[in-house]
């Protein structure tokens, strides 16, 4: 099978699976909230977020494990291997128990910590408690998930995780049949999260993708001797840093505000929360090809197949915030049946301004995190960060939810400079050639249109056969726009030629 064939295979069960996730937690969130109230449901999704969000704290393990296996499906040291997969295993196992006991310690003081009611403080020490355990799996499954990724086993994997995410649907409907107690919610939840490891574990075992290769746990001082633990701690750190940049939007709200805000901004920002999630299960796909042109000496090759991905992800991402911008109204009163969020709509659409940036280096700051040049994304980041969880802060408290959307913003902004200078280091800037002209007319045109179809659309009444009708029209044309330029970048041939790059080189 062909690059191409495997990459569209991958990236089609990811794209399904992704999709099935994404109509459940679209069905599950009126659900809930009519289930739950804004204040406990808020709550679940500040120890669930913290749950996952936390298993980036796994002291580099989970980068440490892709990169060293792209490195020894090129060069086949077992050796040098043996001991890299030891070390990111024991960060990863050391890092989920202190996880765990950091999530119950915040669990102790959730009430003050969150600004809870007394009835919600009553079961908010136990959320977390379920929480912390969810924690500790989700960190232990990055070592089996991230050995699967970068031996691109995609499809193998989203078999499994088909039946694992009917299951899940499965709880939503127990939960609305039966009223499930939030307790039990999470409890199943976490339930399925041990049934994912499982299945990642057995993945692993069953390709043989670690054969002859005894995993073992390392003590403290082997780990801080090990060769491969410099890689790992700047990564650790890297991760401590995006977490107060990213992940940590609802644990500032909770705090400054209440649950019920980040209840407010979960659905405000679902646009932008899916959108990150499919650009989260796109590049992983895209990696291993990635890392494997950026050590190639012969760099123009990695600067054009990245150009060509930065063009079609900004494309993408410009038309979707389009098609947000026109009808995210309409998607909310048949969604949740009620206007009363409609006030905040212009911040889901500046989170989605913010995500088609990232798409212009997105696939340069990947790649340098997997590289030695991690270091300087690390020096910068601390002090980017910074002034993100700063102006977070301050703006919250001011404004609402919305300061850590601005803060976000400017963020990414800083960033996407950066990380241009230090490719540009790499690279000869020139050789980039990311926005030609041509692209850019084609860009600016589809957002004078955009602009043009929002001032029309507020300016006529129309019923909902109508608004379907429109929005499958401009949906279409945005389509067909993208996948002619598509078919003009001609990834599927570029994909093919990676590997014949690579073995060029090799030979």
């Amino acid at each position: 099978m062909t690059e191409s064939n495997k990459f569209f295979k991958n990236i089609t069960s990811n794209y399904f699976i992704y999709g099935a996730k994404l109509f459940i937690g679209i069905y599950s969130l009126p659900v809930c909230l009519n289930l739950y109230g804004t204040e406990l449901y808020g709550l679940y999704l500040i120890c669930f977020g913290l749950s996952s969000a936390m298993a980036a704290f796994d002291f580099g393990s989970s980068r440490s494990v892709f990169r060293y296996t792209v490195e020894y499906n090129s060069d086949r040291n077992k050796t040098k291997f043996s001991e890299a997969i030891n070390t990111a295993f024991s960060f990863n196992f050391y890092a989920s128990l202190i996880i765990t006991i950091c999530l119950v310690v915040v669990g102790q003081f959730s009430a003050t910590i969150f600004n809870l009611s007394d009835n919600v403080a009553a079961v908010s020490k136990l959320m977390f408690f379920i929480g912390a355990i969810n924690a500790f799996i989700t960190t232990l499954d990055a070592v089996p998930q991230n050995i699967i990724t970068a031996n691109k086993l995609f499809h193998k994997r989203n078999l499994y995780q088909a039946i694992l995410v009917l299951l899940n649907f499965g709880v939503i409907i127990a939960a609305q049949v039966y009223e499930l107690s939030i307790q039990l919610f999470a409890v199943l939840t976490t339930a399925i999260t041990a049934l994912v490891f499982l299945t990642d574990t057995f993945i692993v075992f069953q390709y043989k993708l670690i054969k002859d290769i005894k995993i073992r746990l390392l003590s403290f001082k082997k780990l801080l001797h090990s060769p491969f633990s410099g890689y790992s701690l700047q990564v650790f750190l890297h991760s401590v840093v995006s977490f107060m940049a990213i992940q940590a939007d609802r644990l500032i709200i909770g705090a400054v505000l209440d649950p019920s805000a980040v209840t407010i901004y979960t659905i405000i920002t679902k646009p932008y929360i899916v959108l990150r999630g499919i650009t989260a299960i796109t590049f992983p796909v895209l990696q291993p090809s990635l890392t494997k042109l950026f050590i190639d000496d012969i760099k123009i090759n990695y600067a054009r197949f990245s150009a060509k991905i930065v063009r079609i992800g900004l494309f993408l991402m410009i038309n979707i915030t389009l098609l947000v911008a026109l009808f995210y109204d309409d998607i909310l009163l048949l969604w949740l049946g009620t206007a009363e969020y409609y006030q905040y709509l212009i911040w889901g659409v500046l989170s989605l301004v913010t995500l088609s940036i990232t798409m212009l280096y997105q696939p340069y700051f990947r790649t340098l995190l997997h590289s030695n040049k991690i270091i300087s994304l690390l020096k910068f980041s601390m002090f980017s960060v910074t002034g993100n969880v700063l102006i977070s802060i301050l703006l919250t408290h001011y404004l609402g939810f919305q300061g850590v959307l601005i803060g976000t913003f400017i963020q990414i902004l800083s960033e996407l400079v950066f990380s241009y200078f230090l490719i540009g280091k790499i690279i000869n800037p020139f050789k980039l050639a990311i926005l030609k002209p041509g692209y850019l007319v084609s860009c600016i045109l589809i957002i004078c249109l955009g602009i043009l179809g929002f001032y029309f659309l507020n300016g006529i009444s129309i019923n909902l056969f109508q608004t379907i009708l429109i929005f499958s029209m401009v949906t279409s044309v945005l389509g067909l726009a993208t996948y002619l330029l598509i078919k003009k970048e001609s990834i599927k041939s570029e994909l093919n030629n990676v590997n014949t790059q690579n073995s060029i080189i090799t030979e």
